[in-house]
């Protein structure tokens, strides 16, 4: 269920101006009425109680968690005042992260042919592609497996598949400013990011009245979240390989001022054989710059993503603290490791006083006893890049860039 968020920092440009531009014809006849409210949230004591871990056991993957999002309570309460533009240059704890250039559409024609086959032709490439079918749904559409059509028969050649996530106009103005996760972003994050092996890449972006195309590879290796709960865990040789891969990706979103916010098994997709790729950028964020090319700390961005790998910064989103996206990526770097494994999530969220394993392997920094009470014995190297990821205090994680060097990666 998608509920409201936070509103923008002063330091990013809200992709409210992205939508205005893009759909500004579609908004003039789109309804003026607001949007019917989402039903309210359960009481907090409700969601306490919910979140609680009684259990002493571990948490299966097999199932995936829906992605969280704050009550309008809750992100009203933790939102940075923006009301007056009180930011200057030197205020770096005052400036919220970078925006994206603005996502650049090509012109779309869709072509319904006499036995109902849908084509979609870029009307700036002149290149075709003919659905074939549906491969999932999504939160403003759908998801659709299309062959490239060539002008030249070329019967020799494999046909090459592609993946077109059409999102429906309508749909994405009715939940503009509604939810984190916003598709304009993705494709303007797509866009901006240099070519890598292990980060999908983004074929080319369409637009018609209706909807929007954003064209990319199609992976038919899944989901790496389909394969772990098909294995149940991998050994530590599968798992250094695929986890080199994702810091690999990281590592480069990172060389652009670029962090993920949502790392996740779900969000690894294998290519060709032993291949990853990170995907899903609708949460992505610019990182601003200090003079010495860090990062900069920014204001607290509130409560997003999936559960089990969401950092305790990211749940508790508090504002005494500030927010350092690499970090976060690090801690679900940490979680991603640990799930493939043992198969299994160390905790259900990441709050001292709702679960008593994070409290265990976070706060008093024990992932072995957790390990020896669950008999998933790992090795030295494996549980100590684990624990270095999953400390409660952001500053004393790890950098991608030492994760790199570690000696279990290195293994």
């Amino acid at each position: 269920m998608a509920l409201p968020v936070q509103q923008p920092n002063s330091g990013e440009r809200s992709s409210s101006s992205w939508y205005e531009k893009v759909f500004k014809n579609k908004r003039r006849h789109h309804s003026s009425a607001p949007p019917s409210p989402p039903p309210p949230p359960p009481p907090p004591q409700e969601q306490q109680r919910r979140t609680a871990t009684t259990r002493t056991g571990p948490e299966p993957v097999h199932q995936k968690p829906a992605s969280t999002r704050p009550p309008h309570q809750q992100a009203a309460s933790t939102a940075p005042d923006t009301s007056t533009s009180s930011s200057t240059a030197d205020d770096d704890d005052a400036r919220g992260p970078l925006s994206f250039p603005e996502p650049n559409f090509s012109p779309a024609l869709k072509v319904v042919d006499y036995d109902d086959s849908v084509t979609l032709v870029s009307q700036a490439t002149g290149r075709r592609w003919r659905v074939v079918d549906s491969s999932r749904g999504c939160q403003f559409g759908e998801v659709l497996r299309a062959v490239e059509l060539s002008g030249e028969a070329a019967p020799a050649v494999p046909p090459a598949y592609f993946a077109i996530k059409e999102l429906k106009v309508d749909k994405l103005i009715e939940m503009q400013g509604r939810t984190h996760e916003d598709p304009l972003k993705e494709v303007a994050a797509l866009q901006y990011l240099p070519k890598h092996p292990n980060v999908l890449a983004c074929t080319e972006a369409l637009l018609d009245e209706n909807s929007i195309y954003i064209v990319t590879p199609f992976y038919s290796g899944g989901e790496v979240f389909n394969a772990l709960s098909a294995s149940g865990r991998f050994e530590e040789g599968q798992a250094r390989l695929l986890f080199r891969q994702v810091l690999d990706g990281l590592l480069h979103l990172k060389r652009h001022g670029v962090c993920h916010r949502d790392v996740s098994l779900e969000n690894l997709l294998f290519a060709e054989e032993g291949v990853v790729k990170l995907v899903d950028f609708g949460l992505a964020l610019r990182i601003p710059q200090s003079e010495d090319g860090s990062a900069r700390i920014i204001p607290p961005q509130g409560p997003c993503g999936k559960p089990y790998y969401m950092a305790p910064e990211v749940v508790a989103s508090s504002t005494s603290s500030g927010f350092d996206g690499f970090a976060v990526d690090v801690w679900a770097c940490g979680i991603l490791v640990f799930a493939m494994l043992t198969g299994v999530a160390p905790f259900e969220l990441a709050l001292p006083s709702h679960d008593m394993r994070f409290h265990t392997v976070a706060v008093r920094e024990r992932l072995t006893e957790l390990l020896s009470a669950w008999n998933m014995p790992l090795s030295p190297e494996a549980t100590d890049l684990i624990q270095s990821c999953l400390l409660l205090a952001p500053e004393r994680r790890p950098s991608l860039e030492e994760l790199v060097n570690h000696d279990w990666v290195k293994g």
